[in-house]
């Protein structure tokens, strides 16, 4: 596990996993036809519904992707959609070298998921 966490290529910070996604949504990082495969295939994982899809409002639509090395690494990154057309939220988290057990680290994603959802959805539709 050590030299796992020092090899620097299998690395990655939230910030630039939510500009990669941001890339892909906006067609700037993918051919056509891969910017409409992937947002499809994320919609459809079945793992880790737990994590970023775990404290939203039933129904809400998630483009996500998991990740997870037991037993202290975690990570949900993805799009939620806003209702009624008010937009997307992106989010990524990554949780790693911690002594909660998994359940405790899903519980963390989905909330700061929820957390995101919220003020964006308040806010959705203003200008200031």
């Amino acid at each position: 596990m050590a030299a796992f966490h020092k090899d620097g290529r299998d690395t990655a910070t939230p910030e630039a996993l939510v500009s990669l996604l941001l890339k892909i949504w906006r067609t700037e990082a993918l051919s056509p036809a891969g910017t409409a495969m992937l947002p499809d295939f994320m919609h459809r994982c079945e793992t880790g519904r737990q994590r970023l899809e775990g404290g939203l409002p039933r129904g809400t639509r998630v483009a996500h992707e998991t990740g997870t090395l037991r037993p202290n690494v975690a990570n949900g990154i993805g799009i939620i959609e806003l209702p009624g057309g008010a937009g997307h939220v992106i989010v990524a988290v990554l949780i790693k070298e911690t002594a909660q057990h998994l359940r405790a680290q899903e519980r963390a994603i989905a909330a700061i998921s929820r957390a995101a959802y919220d003020n964006f959805e308040s806010t959705a539709g203003r200008t200031n």
